[in-house]
């Protein structure tokens, strides 16, 4: 469990990475407002168990999206992340601490179409 010890810490949004299984890609799980260090991902033969292998704190931008709900957003490419990152205004120096998991958690990135 993430343990908050202090009652003026800010919420926080912590990432799972659910590798790719039975032909379906990888993502990258980012829970706002997450409670725990762990989530479970149903599976027809078995329940799989994630770890958190980042938090951060929430964002003012996304507390004023989220408030104070707990919301999934899976995100199937770095790329896609990173924008929807950008619009939430994350602090640029803890971007690039999340962004230096794409070698150890890659995804599928999407190519732009004209």
């Amino acid at each position: 469990m993430l343990h908050q010890t202090n009652p003026d810490q800010l919420p926080q949004v912590c990432y799972f990475y659910l590798p790719s299984l039975n032909d379906k890609p990888a993502e990258v799980i980012g829970v706002v407002n997450c409670t725990s260090d762990t989530i479970r991902i149903p599976m027809p033969e078995e329940d799989l168990e994630l770890s958190a292998f980042f938090q951060r704190n929430i964002t003012p931008t996304e507390y004023e999206a989220f408030s104070n709900q707990s919301t999934w957003r899976i995100f199937s490419s770095w790329s896609e992340l990173e924008t929807d990152h950008q619009k939430y205004k994350v602090n640029l120096a803890t971007m690039l601490i999340l962004l230096s998991y794409q070698q150890d958690k890659p995804l599928q990135e999407h190519l732009a179409v004209a």
